[in-house]
């Protein structure tokens, strides 16, 4: 049997599937892919859990994937996949887990530094920004299906300016979520009731946390996060 996504196995037009929860840029980039002769369009998804069912049902050769789209129900993940990170990061990370040979394109509006580790550890085939032009976006996709990787040199600036900001080690779900709640302003006991651990435990991650990014507050944790355009 042919492996799904291995080029010089594949018979007729590429078979791309858009995932991206705002409704414009979805269509836009399915349109983009449709009009394309020789490639398919090969389903619509606005967040993680459809993106991968239609996975699953249209078997996709590539996957064109907005980082920052809802992620999956942290009571039913994938193995592998991990909480409190984007919904794109983890249909990457599932995608990776079941269906390796699928070809991956990120292509988001900012926040690529934040997944400069699972960027490089998932393979990620291509990344793209959402100022990519129709032409741009489809030689990308013929070019990963060709095996090449492709990285916009808007990432590439992003990913070289942050490279001091960026944590030593990468973070785990639960310190990602932690770090939400400081982002939001919150207190570790309001983290903890949020997360459904004590206090003390938002503690221990929040220390985890100051090493890993070098700081001893939690005002510069939050300034360093802001400049890396972690949130909003």
């Amino acid at each position: 049997m042919a492996e799904w996504g291995r080029a010089a196995e594949r018979i007729g037009p590429i078979k791309v599937m858009v995932v991206d929860d705002h409704p414009s840029v979805r269509e836009r980039l399915g349109e983009w892919i449709a009009d394309a002769a020789d490639l398919e369009l090969a389903g619509l998804a606005a967040d993680a859990a459809t993106a991968l069912r239609l996975a699953r049902e249209e078997r996709p050769d590539i996957v064109l994937l907005d980082i920052q789209i809802p992620g999956l129900d942290p009571e039913h993940l994938p193995p592998g996949v991990r909480p409190g990170e984007q919904g794109g990061v983890q249909v990457t990370r599932a995608l990776r887990a079941r269906f390796p040979a699928v070809r991956i394109i990120w292509i988001t509006g900012f926040g690529y530094a934040r997944h400069a580790q699972a960027l490089a550890k998932l393979r990620v085939d291509a990344c793209l920004t959402k100022s990519a032009s129709s032409r741009e976006v489809v030689e990308a996709v013929r070019a990963v299906m060709r095996g090449r990787r492709l990285i916009a040199p808007e990432v590439t600036r992003e990913l070289a300016e942050a490279k001091e900001l960026l944590p030593d080690m990468p973070l785990t779900g639960k310190e990602e979520l932690v770090l939400q709640g400081i982002a939001d302003g919150l207190r570790n006991d309001a983290i903890g009731a949020r997360m459904g651990i004590s206090a003390e435990g938002v503690h221990f991650h929040q220390k985890s946390l100051f090493a890993k990014f070098r700081v001893t507050t939690r005002t510069e944790l939050v300034v360093r996060v802001f400049k890396l355009g972690w949130f909003e």
